[in-house]
């Protein structure tokens, strides 16, 4: 649940929620919520035992000679 302004109680009917204390120009909000979905994502890996620094699939696509 992604929620601006002070939601406390819709907060806490959700296990997991990014509340925005500050209301945010509709121009800049996709920035903010882009930064509050790679928390929720984050904790979500951490929850399910992944390390979200090291993500599955993923390799280094350069080579160093």
């Amino acid at each position: 649940m992604v929620s601006s302004g002070d939601s406390a109680a819709g907060a806490a009917k959700v296990d997991d929620a990014v509340l925005l204390r500050h209301a945010v120009d509709e121009l800049l909000s996709p920035i903010v919520l882009v930064v509050a979905a790679q928390h929720v994502a984050a904790h979500v890996a951490r929850r399910h035992g992944r390390d979200p620094e090291r993500p599955a699939g993923l390799s280094k696509v350069t080579r160093t000679l």
